[in-house]
């Protein structure tokens, strides 16, 4: 499948690895970081998502995840960001007390933060009869320009690719209902969380100043109308891959089906 069905020559998929994975130095890794804050924090506050004082000096709407996190991004030809998403990779060892989803617990009336907990626990839970990693996706934005293109739903899609290559995970994450973008995760395959087999209460917060909905997915499952452009990226994006992070997952059987391909448009930046 060629990928110019969803780009064009104008826009390229990169990715940039955590600090522990990536071949930059350092310093490349931290420039990087910070235009991924600055370009979050820019869109979040034209937005009204976030008070100005969320923000540092520099317009940075930093996250103490984005250092060791894999990231999405959609670039112009210009190499300006215009996309953005974060999977916070936890791995198998991962329970409750790593998730960073917590702090949206903190601003729940006590009752409805600790059937929230609850929720979150059982869906880890789910490890004790099926082993697979724990993730958390977030970081999620799109420049104004491109919201209402094929663009802003292509970074879901590209997570699970990303997530299939590493080994599948089960993710967690706060969606909101801005722009559709929980309605655009639970297409893709996302679902609402539970507490005991009932709904979750509904959440207003009051620090982004939407309703947030708790969804959780498992990355070897999307709804059958991504199944192609997931491969697709998969192909694209695993002889790519640095071999500390490929030699993770899946990323092997990929390879040989990208080399043979050259109709990908896509360019890829470590």
């Amino acid at each position: 499948m060629s990928l110019r069905h969803f780009y064009n020559s104008q826009l390229s998929l990169s990715a940039l690895f955590p600090a522990d994975a990536t071949e930059l130095t350092s310093q490349q890794h931290e420039s990087a970081i910070a235009e991924i804050q600055q370009f979050r924090g820019g869109v979040y506050l034209r937005d009204g998502a976030i008070p100005a004082e969320a923000l540092d000096e520099s317009g940075r709407h930093q996250s103490d995840a984005d250092y060791s996190s894999y990231h999405l991004l959609i670039r112009t030809s210009s190499q300006q960001v215009c996309a953005c998403l974060r999977i916070h990779w936890h791995g198998l060892s991962g329970d409750y007390e790593s998730l960073d989803c917590q702090q949206y617990f903190a601003r729940m009336s006590p009752g409805v933060a600790r059937t929230y907990a609850q929720a979150a626990r059982e869906f880890i839970t789910l490890r004790d009869y099926d082993p697979l990693a724990l993730s958390e996706v977030g970081g999620w934005a799109g420049s104004e320009a491109f919201r209402s293109t094929r663009v802003a739903s292509t970074l879901p899609p590209a997570a699970w690719a990303l997530c299939g290559l590493l080994g599948h995970c089960r993710a967690i994450s706060f969606a909101t209902d801005r722009h559709s973008s929980a309605a655009i995760l639970r297409q893709m395959g996302g679902f609402e969380l539970t507490c005991g087999g009932q709904p979750l209460p509904e959440f207003f917060d009051p620090f982004y100043g939407c309703r947030l909905h708790l969804l959780g997915f498992d990355s070897r499952y999307a709804s059958p109308r991504y199944t192609e452009m997931i491969e697709a990226i998969k192909a694209y994006l695993a002889p790519l891959l640095p071999q500390t992070v490929s030699d993770q997952g899946g990323a092997a059987s990929y390879v040989q089906a990208a080399n043979q391909s050259n109709q990908c448009s896509l360019k890829f930046i470590n």
